[in-house]
Order: C-alpha cells, then sequence, then structure tokens
C-alpha cells in the first residue's frame, strides 16, 4: 500500500501503524513500520518511536543514533536525553553517558531529574 504524506509526519500510513503496533506491544513489527516510515520522510516522532522500540528490544546500542539525531535537533528534549544516557550505560558507553550528562547540570544537581542518571554514570564499573 502507498502510504499518505503529510509534511510533518511522513509517511503517516507507516508511521501511525508503527504507534498503533507499538501500543499494542507488537514491537518486533511496529519497528518495521516506523524504520519505513522514516525512509520515507525522518521526523521527530518516528524517530523517537523508533528509539522507544529499539530500547523495549533490550537493543540499546542500536537506539543510540535515533536519539542522537533528536538531541542534535531538540537539545532540551530531556526525555531523549534521559533515553540516550540510559542506552549509553546499557551499551557500555559510560564516558559518553557522563560527556552528555556533563552537558546540563541544571538537570544533574542533587534533585535534579537526571541525579540519578549521573549518580549510575558515576559509580565506578563492576569488574
Amino acid at each position: 500500500r502507498a502510504a499518505v504524506e503529510h509534511p510533518y509526519c511522513g509517511s503517516v500510513g507507516f508511521g501511525g501503524m508503527g504507534h498503533a503496533l507499538q501500543k499494542a506491544g507488537r514491537t518486533q513489527e511496529a519497528l518495521s513500520y516506523l524504520e519505513r516510515s522514516i525512509e520515507a520522510r525522518p521526523n521527530r516522532i518516528n524517530l523517537y518511536h523508533k528509539a522507544q522500540c529499539l530500547i523495549s528490544l533490550n537493543r540499546h546500542a542500536d537506539a543510540i543514533p535515533a536519539l542522537q539525531t533528536l538531541i542534535a535537533n531538540e537539545p532540551n528534549n530531556q526525555s531523549s536525553v534521559s533515553m540516550l544516557v540510559t542506552c549509553y550505560l546499557r551499551a557500555g558507553r559510560r564516558d559518553d553517558a557522563l560527556k552528555l550528562l556533563g552537558q546540563y547540570p541544571k538537570l544533574t544537581a542533587p534533585g535534579g531529574p537526571l541525579r540519578t542518571l549521573f549518580d549510575e554514570a558515576s559509580r565506578p564499573a563492576a569488574k
């Protein structure tokens, strides 16, 4: 089927189907539709959902490029930053997590919303 094009949402047909499948817990299928939508026309919504699917599938390293793109376009999106830091940590990229967190001192200060992630990234690596 041909997907319907929309200036903001890209391939609404593929993206919409991907979102519906993701909500239904059919993550692998959702990922396929989201990737098709992103190929047709990349957009932040589908990149975000793609990253969520990959994280749900424990494919943290694969989610990193989508999240990096999101943060490059929306550097103050706390949700995307949090997801990227988590992916860096799960992928064993602690230094990258700390470097990214260092860009958000207010969010990582005591009581800040990213403080727990900062503390996790700051702990010595387990041997």
